[in-house]
C-alpha cells in the first residue's frame, strides 16, 4: 500500500499543467452551466405565499424582502462554517492538536462544534475500516481538445483515500458537504445540455464534480487504480454519506466540458457585446 500511496504522490508532485497557451475554465463555472436558471425573488414570492400564515414554519409573518435576507445571512454563516470544517477536517487528518483552534472557534457555535464532532467520527471509522490517507486540497487538472483546439479544465478535490479489499488496491475520493439537504430527484426541473437526463439537484453536480476528479486521475495523472466516489454530508444532525447513483461516462463527461466552456464563451462575447453598445 505504501508503494502505491507514494506514487500517486509523486504523479502530484511532478505531473504539472503544460505551458500551452489556452484559455483556462474551473468545473465549478463549468458545471454552473448545465443548471437551470434560480430566480430567487420569484422562489421567496412562492415560500411567502406558502408559509406566511403558518406558525409552524420558520417563514411565518416573514414578508419576501425578510426571506430573501434570511437566505442572505444563512449563506454567509454556511459558507462560514463550510471553511473552519474544512480546517478542522485538515488538522485531525494530519493528527494535530486541535484544542486551541476548537476554543478558538468553537465558542458560542455550537453547530460548528456539533459538524466538527461528526468529522471525527467519520474519520475515525475510516481508519479503524482500514482506509488510508493519502492528501487532501489536491490541485488537478484535465486538457480538453475539440477540433485543434485545447482548453484546461481544473478543480480541487477534498480528500483522497486508499484501501484493500481482497488483496486489491482501490482509490476513495471524497467531498466534504457542509450542506442540510443532498437531494437527487427534483420532478420539476432537469438540468441542461448534454445532462437533461439527470433532474437538476445538488447531489447530481456533485456527482458529475467528483466524476470530473476521477477521470483527471485516470488520464492526466495516469492512475490506474480503481476509483470510488462518495459525498460526505455535515448536516445539523448525523453525518451522511452517498455513493454515486449514475455512471457519468469519460464521454459524457467530455460533452458536458465543451457545452459549459461554448456557454461561458457565448455568455463573455454577449457581455462584450452589450457594453460596447
Amino acid at each position: 500500500m505504501e508503494q502505491n500511496k507514494k506514487l500517486i504522490l509523486e504523479s502530484f508532485n511532478t505531473i504539472k499543467a503544460p505551458d500551452i497557451k489556452c484559455e483556462h475554465f474551473s468545473i465549478s463555472s463549468i458545471l454552473d452551466q448545465v443548471k437551470g436558471e434560480f430566480n430567487k425573488e420569484e422562489v421567496a414570492l412562492k415560500t411567502y405565499n406558502k408559509h406566511f400564515n403558518n406558525p409552524k414554519s420558520k417563514y411565518y409573518q416573514k414578508t419576501v424582502e425578510q426571506i430573501l435576507e434570511m437566505w442572505k445571512e444563512s449563506g454567509s454563516t454556511s459558507l462560514s462554517n463550510g471553511s473552519l470544517l474544512d480546517d478542522y477536517i485538515g488538522m485531525v487528518l494530519r493528527d494535530e492538536d486541535a484544542s486551541l483552534w476548537e476554543l478558538d472557534n468553537w465558542y458560542d457555535n455550537e453547530l460548528l462544534k456539533h459538524k466538527c464532532s461528526e468529522a471525527k467520527i467519520l474519520l475515525e471509522k475510516l481508519k479503524l475500516a482500514g482506509f488510508d490517507f493519502i492528501c487532501r486540497e489536491q490541485e488537478l487538472f484535465y486538457i480538453l481538445n475539440h477540433e485543434g483546439t485545447q482548453y484546461l479544465v481544473h478543480g480541487r478535490f477534498d480528500a483522497l483515500f486508499s484501501f484493500i479489499k481482497d488483496n486489491n488496491f482501490f482509490l476513495y475520493l471524497i467531498d466534504w458537504k457542509n450542506t442540510e439537504k443532498i437531494e437527487f430527484t427534483n420532478r420539476f426541473q432537469k438540468l441542461l445540455g448534454p445532462c437533461k437526463s439527470l433532474d437538476d439537484a445538488s447531489g447530481n453536480l456533485y456527482i458529475l464534480q467528483l466524476y470530473f476528479y476521477k477521470y483527471c486521475l485516470e488520464y492526466t495523472f495516469g492512475i490506474k487504480f480503481p476509483i470510488n466516489i462518495s459525498i460526505v454530508q455535515f448536516p445539523s444532525t448525523q453525518h451522511k454519506i452517498y455513493a454515486s447513483p449514475h455512471v457519468i461516462s469519460k464521454e459524457l463527461m467530455d460533452e458536458i466540458l465543451l457545452f459549459g466552456i461554448k456557454k461561458l464563451k457565448l455568455k463573455r462575447e454577449l457581455k462584450k457585446k452589450e457594453s460596447s453598445k
